[in-house]
């Protein structure tokens, strides 16, 4: 009983030890509080009492990392009221506080602020969202309610005029919508939200975009970015073997696993879809492409740690008459043509996407007439695995291009 006891007493003050290093830890490096004082169009004061005597080093700007006005104190104290001028009207500013005795940090604090007034009229952030290949949404985001004037051209080539009919139009989709946004640190601002739609454009070509405030808004910015590709295949209906439900790697696939292959998709988890056992049949993938197209080039991806090391690509073209593939058995059925008979995947670049090493097999179609395309690897066929337990292959997606006018 008196061993119990004894025992009692030596965790008590080894709790009461710890219980005071964290008191003494607490009172070093903690901040009791900061508060704003004064709040103007043009300047703030902020209150900062900390328990313990220091000067104070305060980093400030508009963007966190980005603090490069300072503003220091040498008396030592433990109440600092720092006067910050010389501030834009209407802006948000970030700060950091430091508190040194010496050399030695005592506390840190951060946070944030908003001057008072109107903001200054400023384009602040511009974004481009590829919608698909001939069309695209700009977004701009406003200190003000602001009337613009947007242009959107191609770079001029030397000894070419630019020709007026082709360039892309600007069509407006909303104008100066108050939005609020977060920020870095919990911060929110109201800002303004202009959108317009850039139609007419060719696939993967370079575009400038000015965009200037009318009237005496002086404000104005330039972008450059590139439109979307012109992938005929994607979001087209896929059938065939490569719908395996495999579980394993941090995933398992579910629902339809063969839309993976024309979504656009490159997620690890649900971005690829997976064949059946090679050895024990022969593995397609065919994606129909609602009707005869010209096909100049057809991208497939796989995944570098099992693909196939050769496929045979084919195609069929649409017959008037003819009735649409629509199941397993009437594509096994069908005759098709060869584009391909060994396309190289082994040999083929490997990419990282999303930090997976991803095999990227390229294949020129001389601009071959088609409907139905089908990627088909015989039963038996050598792949490369990097385990021993892998008897499939995993595919993430196929792009097929047309022949550009």
């Amino acid at each position: 009983m008196k061993m119990r006891k004894d025992v009692n007493i030596i965790l008590l003050r080894i709790w009461f030890v710890v219980l005071l290093v964290c008191c003494l830890m607490i009172s070093t490096d903690n901040l009791y509080a900061y508060k704003i004082t004064k709040l103007g169009e043009n300047s703030v004061n902020i209150n900062f009492t900390v328990n313990k005597e220091s000067t104070i080093l305060l980093r400030y700007g508009t963007e966190i990392n980005q603090l490069n006005q300072l503003h220091g104190g040498i008396n030592m104290g433990k109440k600092h009221e720092p006067m910050l001028s010389s501030l834009k009207k209407g802006r948000l500013y970030y700060f950091i506080a430091e508190f040194l005795d010496g050399r030695t940090k005592v506390g840190v604090e951060k946070g944030y602020f908003i001057t008072k007034g109107r903001p200054d009229p400023d384009i602040e952030t511009v974004k481009v969202k590829n919608l698909n290949w001939k069309s695209s949404m700009l977004e701009i985001i406003s200190s003000v309610k602001m009337d613009l004037n947007i242009e959107c051209f191609r770079p001029r080539t030397v000894g070419k005029k630019t020709d007026l009919k082709k360039a892309p139009s600007v069509r407006p989709v909303s104008a100066n919508k108050m939005v609020k946004i977060k920020k870095n640190w919990g911060a929110k601002v109201r800002r303004y939200e202009s959108k317009y739609m850039l139609e007419r454009l060719q696939p993967l070509k370079e575009y400038i975009v000015n965009i200037s405030g009318k009237g005496n808004i002086s404000d104005s910015t330039q972008m450059v970015f590139v439109s979307g590709e012109h992938n005929i295949a994607m979001g087209k209906k896929v059938y065939g073997t490569f719908d395996s439900k495999y579980i394993g790697d941090r995933f398992e696939l579910k629902g339809d696993v063969l839309k993976r292959v024309t979504d656009g998709s490159f997620d690890y988890a649900k971005g690829m879809a997976v064949s059946h056992q090679i050895e024990k049949g022969d593995q397609w993938v065919v994606v129909d492409l609602n009707k005869n197209q010209p096909i100049s080039k057809i991208i497939t991806y796989w995944r570098a740690t099992c693909y196939p090391e050769y496929y045979q690509l084919e195609y069929i073209t649409q017959k008037p008459g003819d009735k649409p593939l629509s199941n397993k058995k009437s594509m096994l059925n069908a005759k098709w043509k060869k584009i391909k008979k060994k396309v190289d995947v082994e040999n083929s670049p490997e990419i990282g996407i999303h930090g997976m090493p991803v095999k990227k097999a390229e294949t020129d179609c001389n601009n071959i007439n088609a409907r139905y395309i089908r990627i088909f690897i015989k039963k038996g066929s050598e792949y490369t695995k990097k385990r021993d337990f892998y008897n499939f292959v995993q595919l993430l997606e196929m792009k097929v291009y047309p022949k550009e006018k």
